[in-house]
């Protein structure tokens, strides 16, 4: 069943479809490739090839240790690479598909495409961490290519000596996912009781530049321990 948009431009499940439960996978694999499907198509707002959040998985998979010993192993095996998600909400790690993440620098740029490349393969078949130290990055790109992969969104600061590994389209996913996140909070918070049935969040706006979807952003939260679920007569109730 395909996904739409609605109105406001909010991915939205079609109106048919009544959800009443959170899926619950038994790989972390299964769980990345449900998180994907998710994800709005590269030509919906500019958003970039498919990131999904660690935080997600611990509420798919419901076993921290099993997510954090899978995404090692895949990360070894060189099938994903992890991105620091800095959230006001909360520190989450982003998740991309390893030909993802390469491919996502050749979406962005051909005037440095030898360099962003180099950096890309890089950084998903040698480098696992989530940031690089100058030491290191001067080891293996000069000064001037450094600050190329600045410009073109490959490096973000963290500190004087140091950036994150990123990817040129993190900016507008880390946007519409901070949107997403605020906006189902404020949801939840506008209610009498701070909770609300999960089968009627669906029904809510989750406001302007929330372009990642409810379910997307439902397991976020639930992953992260800002929001939780317990089970009612009524159904399944999302409560602060």
């Amino acid at each position: 069943m395909k996904r739409k948009l609605s109105d406001d431009g909010v991915t939205s499940l079609p109106k048919v479809m009544k959800v009443s439960s959170i899926p619950e996978m038994k790989t972390v694999c299964d769980a990345l490739e449900y998180l994907f499907s998710l994800y709005p198509s590269m030509n919906s707002k500019n958003l970039g090839r498919p990131i999904v959040l660690k935080s997600q998985l611990y509420t798919l998979v419901n076993n921290r240790n099993k997510v954090e010993s899978q995404l090692s192993d895949m990360q070894t095996s060189q099938r994903i690479r992890l991105l620091n998600i800095d959230d006001q909400i909360d520190d989450s790690v982003g998740i991309m598909k390893s030909d993802d993440f390469v491919n996502s620098f050749r979406d962005f740029s051909i005037d440095e495409s030898k360099i962003l490349e180099r950096f890309a393969e890089f950084t998903s078949q040698k480098y696992h961490y989530l940031s690089l130290c100058k030491r290191v990055a001067s080891e293996n790109f000069s000064d001037n290519e450094i600050s190329i992969l600045i410009q073109n969104g490959a490096l973000t600061i963290k500190s004087e000596n140091s950036w994150y590994i990123s990817t040129p389209y993190l900016g507008a996913f880390i946007r519409a996912y901070k949107a997403g996140q605020r906006g189902l909070l404020t949801i939840i918070k506008k209610t009498r009781f701070k909770e609300l049935l999960l089968s009627e969040i669906f029904h809510r706006n989750l406001g302007k530049g929330a372009y990642l979807g409810h379910m997307y952003h439902l397991l976020a939260h639930l992953g992260a321990g800002t929001l939780n679920s317990i089970q009612t007569s009524s159904g399944l109730l999302i409560r602060m």
